[in-house]
């Protein structure tokens, strides 16, 4: 009998541990755009995949140390911080969920390090999924079909799509739309030309949000993709046809933006949108004025002034990650959140131009990571689950980088003198 059930696990893998893990994985992800129920079933299904996941087999890299150590330092910090505010439920609440975002990154490093292929592949197109959920959900609440504004819109005309915030579903997208590109400029042309439509979709998505910093966000990651797909190409061949194809990839999105201009409610709200500076930027007390006045106080505050306490001083949340950290939890928790930025990107960055299997995942999830960190500058990320899980998926890969480079060098002190060393190009 035992026999027998490991036949049919084998011919049908879901009914593996793996398997099962792997489906949780992909449910996770493909319902992850679902933001405006609470608990989100996103947090449910990784909360049901981690005693599941316990019992197979993983390892820890030592470059994953540095990662959990910057973490569990920002998170001893802000349970420190907590402490004098213990009482207060919003408080305890900001605290809590900055465990709950911080575990599933660390979960995300340790998950993806093994059997990295397969998780992160699924992790990629469960996540275009979600992005395209959201996306469509965006377009009908804008085009109002079927009255449905009142459910995919917020502030007038801006898409949230199944989000409460804009923003967040702008910057959500922003990884899902790099998948797709990717594979358009990889894929064959009619792999490409099926995909194309999907990817016009999530930037139409991110495009009606009306976010400044989704905006800039996809704009900034598509160039560097693109750049690193094509300085990371195999062959001259290969470089010209990225850029054949990158370069009609933009001028079909120029073509369709300037199409939109000429509906005249899209062109008056899109322009009033792209100016650089609000009414709630300006000024002694709105945004940026508040983040200049709360950096004198801050010199002299080394706890901070405690989680979600910034707002009482100067009636307004920081929206500024960074100082966002030294308010909410002191000069340590900001300065160890300085330095996860700081390294994640490094590893990032390296990940993306070093030959590896696993250089193209970095150059799409890469990107992305370091445009959340951008998008600190301007708006508070610290508990977007998306964004979590991304800078885990980095650390992840390095990770998986880290064991493919050992047991390369294992199999060299191995192998006689005329063979040759495992192949290092993408996979």
């Amino acid at each position: 009998m035992p026999q027998a059930l490991r036949t049919l696990a084998r011919r049908h893998r879901y009914l593996s541990l793996e398997g099962a893990l792997q489906l949780l994985w992909w449910a996770a992800i493909s319902i992850s755009c679902i933001e405006d129920i609470k608990p989100a079933p996103y947090d449910i299904l990784l909360v049901m995949m981690m005693p599941v996941w316990l019992f197979t087999r993983f390892t820890l890299n030592r470059v994953q140390i540095v990662f959990f150590g910057l973490l569990l330092a920002r998170q001893f910090l802000e349970m420190f911080a907590l402490l004098p505010y213990v009482t207060e439920p919003d408080a305890f609440q900001y605290t809590y969920y900055s465990t709950v975002v911080f575990t599933f990154a660390m979960f995300a490093a340790l998950f993806l390090a093994n059997n990295t292929h397969e998780r992160v592949n699924i992790f990629l197109k469960a996540y275009f999924i979600s992005c395209c959920i959201t996306s469509l959900a965006a377009v009908v609440g804008f085009l109002n079909i079927g009255g449905m504004a009142a459910h995919f819109e917020v502030e007038g005309q801006r898409a949230a799509g199944t989000f409460n915030d804009p923003n967040v579903m702008g910057s959500f997208c922003v990884l899902g739309a790099l998948y797709g590109l990717q594979v358009v400029l990889r894929s064959s042309p009619k792999r490409a030309m099926i995909l194309f439509p999907f990817l016009l979709l999530i930037c139409g998505g991110i495009l009606l949000s009306f976010s400044r910093g989704s905006w800039g966000a996809l704009v900034v990651t598509s160039m560097l993709l693109g750049f690193l797909t094509y300085v990371t190409s195999p062959d001259a061949r290969a470089r010209r046809r990225v850029a054949l194809t990158f370069a009609i990839i933009v001028s079909l999105a120029v073509l369709l933006f300037l199409v939109l201009l000429l509906n005249a409610d899209f062109s008056r709200f899109f322009f009033e949108r792209a100016q650089l500076l609000h009414s709630y930027d300006t000024g002694a007390n709105g945004r940026f004025g508040n983040q200049m006045r709360s950096l004198k106080h801050l010199f002299t505050l080394p706890w901070g002034y405690g989680p979600l306490r910034f707002r009482l001083f100067y009636g307004l949340e920081p929206h500024e990650s960074y100082i966002g950290a030294f308010a909410n939890s002191g000069w340590l928790a900001g300065f160890v959140f300085i330095a996860l930025a700081i390294t994640t990107n490094f590893v990032g960055l390296r990940l993306a131009l070093k030959p590896s299997p696993y250089q193209r995942y970095a150059q799409i999830i890469w990107p992305a990571t370091l445009a959340h960190f951008m998008q600190g500058f301007q708006i508070d990320i610290d508990h977007w689950p998306f964004f979590s899980l991304a800078m885990g998926a980095v650390w992840g890969l390095e990770a998986a980088r880290q064991n493919w480079l050992g047991r390369a060098r294992a199999a060299a002190l191995r192998a006689p003198p005329h063979m040759p060393l495992p192949d290092a190009r993408p996979a």
